[in-house]
């Protein structure tokens, strides 16, 4: 946001902030740091309807999906609390796209149960 609207980073926390919190315009999503993204509130939404038109195609949504995931990964391991959170998923839709990632090599399940974390699979670190 610093780099588009041409502001100091501290100008565009300040913003989201406020957006987020006293508006209520703006969700917060995933962890800190690079990892963190801002979503359109139920309430932005619907102030919007009517005025906007709405179309989401669902092949790039997923890649969309898939590509956020990466990007994290490549910080740190994520649980599947954290890829549903990232990508607003239900549990099948997170296990179906992680399922996808590891197909394509992308990703490893490392562990079991509650202390499972997925992460970048070796090979796709060294490719990118």
């Amino acid at each position: 946001m610093a780099q588009l609207c041409q502001r100091t980073i501290e100008w565009s926390r300040e913003v989201l902030g406020q957006l987020a919190t006293r508006h209520e315009l703006l969700e917060l999503g995933g962890g800190a740091g690079r990892g963190r993204y801002y979503r359109l509130s139920r309430t932005a939404y619907d102030l919007l309807v009517g005025s906007v038109e709405y179309h989401v195609d669902r092949r790039l949504a997923r890649e969309n999906v898939k590509a956020r995931i990466l990007a994290v990964l490549k910080e740190r391991p994520l649980t599947n609390a954290q890829v549903r959170e990232i990508g607003q998923l239900d549990r099948s839709q997170a296990l179906q796209i992680m399922r996808s990632l590891k197909s394509e090599g992308a990703v490893v399940l490392d562990g079991t149960g509650r202390g499972s974390r997925w992460k970048l699979a070796p090979k796709w670190r060294r490719k990118r």
